[in-house]
């Protein structure tokens, strides 16, 4: 599902000029995306958030920095329990002049509303304020078990909004004077959403088998599902989770 356009900021509102008098209104802003999601389907559904960026120059400035070095983002999922803990979030694959970078797989269950967060990791963006990434954002589903696997996962059905928030810094900030009366300014506002409206579909994945043709005897079927559900149908399950078969065929057809 191609969801929005994403702008992560840490900079300046403008240009310096040098001129202490003039400079003074031109704050920082840190703008960070946040994307609400309510899964209106009846099972648990599985879901990874993939951003493609720009190829940029310098990176920790242009692009997303996850891992490594200094890290210039983060990202988070919060619900009711678990409380905006951290998802771990790296580069897939290249594509012609962008990148790919998606979280870890994160599960929202029948009725439930999560927020999803990528946002600039301040200690490594701050002290220069010149961070500017764009680009655009997808969900998509991630199998999980050794069924969904090998057989697939239908669409599921979704709700979803985007948002930026923003904080815009004191120019004394950060201070270690207590005395200091600070003053910080707060921006939000939705942004568009590629399908036009807040509800949509999330594509289905491909199994590795056809369940239509295992599936369709019951005999086969139920002996099928005995041999996933016992010791060596789970320690297969296991490496076959370890794949990711988007990223490889990306790369497959990268190269």
């Amino acid at each position: 599902m191609l969801v929005s356009h994403f702008e992560l900021l840490v900079k300046r509102i403008a240009p310096l000029s040098g001129v202490p008098a003039v400079d003074a209104p031109f704050r920082r802003i840190v703008q960070g995306y946040f994307l609400t999601i309510s899964n209106m389907d009846t099972r648990t559904v599985n879901l990874r958030l993939r951003t493609t960026i720009p190829i940029g120059s310098p990176a920790i400035d242009r692009e997303l920095v996850p891992v490594g070095g200094t890290i210039n983002v983060q990202t988070g999922f919060d619900v009711a329990s678990n409380n905006n803990v951290n998802l771990g979030f790296a580069q897939t694959s290249s594509i012609p002049h962008a990148k790919r970078f998606q979280t870890v797989s994160f599960a929202i269950k029948p009725n439930e509303t999560v927020s999803v967060n990528l946002l600039p990791n301040i200690p490594g963006t701050l002290p220069n304020a010149n961070f500017e990434v764009r680009g655009y954002t997808e969900l998509i589903q991630q199998a999980v078990g050794t069924q969904q696997i090998l057989f697939g996962v239908a669409s599921a059905k979704l709700l979803v909004s985007a948002e930026y928030r923003g904080t815009v810094l004191d120019n004394d900030y950060p201070t270690g004077s207590t005395s200091n009366d600070l003053d910080f300014d707060q921006i939000a506002y939705a942004m568009p959403l590629a399908m036009g409206q807040a509800s949509g579909v999330v594509e289905p994945v491909s199994g590795i088998i056809r369940g239509d043709v295992v599936l369709s005897n019951p005999r086969v079927s139920d002996k099928f599902k005995a041999i996933l559900e016992g010791e060596q149908g789970q320690a297969l399950g296991l490496q076959l989770a370890e794949l990711n078969l988007d990223a490889e065929l990306e790369e497959e057809v990268g190269n």
